[in-house]
C-alpha cells in the first residue's frame, strides 16, 4: 500500500531549482531529472520504512566563532579593550573555546599599560 508523499516548500523549492539548472545545463535529456524524482518518491512512497529512521530531523548546531573572528581582528588592530570584549563573548558563549581563552589572555597581556616614567626621573 503505497503512502501520499507530501512534498514542503523547502523541497519544491529546491527541485525547482535543481529543474532550472537540468533545464539549462543538459538540454538532450530534459526528462531525465523528472523521471529519477518521480521513480524515488515511488519508491518511497511504496517502502516508507526502508532505509534507516531519523531519530532527530533538526540539523545539528556547530559553532560559529564570530567572536573569536572579531577578537582576533581587534587583537590585530590593537584594540585591546575591543579584543578582550570579543573573546569574554566568545566564551560565553563556547566556554571551554581553547582560541577565545588564548586570544583572552593575549588581549590583556598587551593591553596591560605599562606604567609611564615621569619625565624628571629618566636620565
Amino acid at each position: 500500500m503505497a503512502v501520499p508523499i507530501k512534498i514542503v516548500r523547502c523541497a519544491a523549492r529546491q527541485i525547482a531549482e535543481a529543474s532550472e539548472w537540468w533545464q539549462a545545463n543538459r538540454p538532450a535529456i530534459p526528462e531525465a531529472l523528472e523521471d529519477e524524482l518521480r521513480r524515488g518518491l515511488a519508491v518511497i512512497a511504496q517502502q516508507p520504512g526502508m532505509g534507516a529512521g531519523a531519530r532527530n530531523a533538526k540539523p545539528p548546531t556547530y559553532p560559529r566563532p564570530v567572536w573569536d573572528a572579531l577578537g582576533q581582528a581587534a587583537l590585530e588592530a590593537r584594540q585591546w579593550t575591543r579584543a578582550e570584549s570579543a573573546f569574554r563573548r566568545a566564551l560565553e558563549q563556547f566556554p571551554a573555546s581553547p582560541g577565545a581563552k588564548r586570544g583572552l589572555d593575549a588581549a590583556r597581556l598587551r593591553g596591560e599599560r605599562v606604567p609611564s616614567v615621569p619625565r624628571d626621573a629618566r636620565r
